[in-house]
């Protein structure tokens, strides 16, 4: 499969200098100081290296207009290889930086992974702590045998809004204890019913 897709890769390139060519062949009659030092002067180093290491007098020569059409067509090729590699560097290029990209991203997720796990054992670990901590509570409470609640609340510290609320409560049942509640008459013995 590859030696076809280079075969019209290489095809594609021969057609798409032939304008390229055309235009530096235009540009060569029109400017003899182009024409000799790059046109013509490119087609001799092409000749001589096609034609290797032969004498003088067994290269073949080729004639001024040849030389220019030689050396054009040859620009153009150099030239359009040229772009064409660029173009494929900085499409390999931004490849490889979308690749890199994905593989950073996929690393950022496995690390966000491994950093919540490790929080949710961490937090696993909290809640066993406290479990055993109420468990042996727990146990301490069932092994206390005379525990008396009473006494236990009255040990304890209060908060100051319940130190308030038992005072208040504390001087009403003193008023009610000292209030004596009479019958109303007609009802039944029952101070409380209307």
């Amino acid at each position: 499969m590859t030696f076809p897709l280079a075969k019209l890769g290489f095809l594609l390139m021969k057609q798409l200098s032939k304008p390229l060519a055309n235009f530096i062949k235009n540009e060569a009659k029109a400017h003899p100081f182009f024409r000799r030092y790059f046109c013509q002067s490119s087609a001799r180093a092409y000749m001589w290296l096609e034609s290797g290491y032969k004498r003088r007098e067994q290269r073949p020569t080729l004639t001024e207009e040849e030389e220019v059409e030689l050396g054009a067509n040859l620009m153009g090729e150099v030239i359009l290889f040229s772009l064409l590699s660029v173009i494929l560097y900085m499409e390999l290029s931004r490849q490889g930086d979308k690749k890199a990209s994905k593989e950073k991203m996929k690393a950022d997720e496995f690390s966000n992974v491994v950093e919540n796990v490790s929080d949710i054992l961490d937090e696993i670990d909290a809640i066993k702590r406290t479990l055993s901590k109420l468990e042996k509570k727990l146990e301490d409470f069932d092994a206390v045998s005379d525990f008396d609640v009473r006494e236990y609340i009255e040990q304890a510290e209060p908060h100051p809004s319940e130190i308030h609320f038992r005072d208040y409560m504390q001087h009403a049942l003193r008023k009610m204890k000292a209030v004596k509640h009479e019958p109303l008459e007609g009802v039944d013995g029952d101070p409380y019913s209307p």
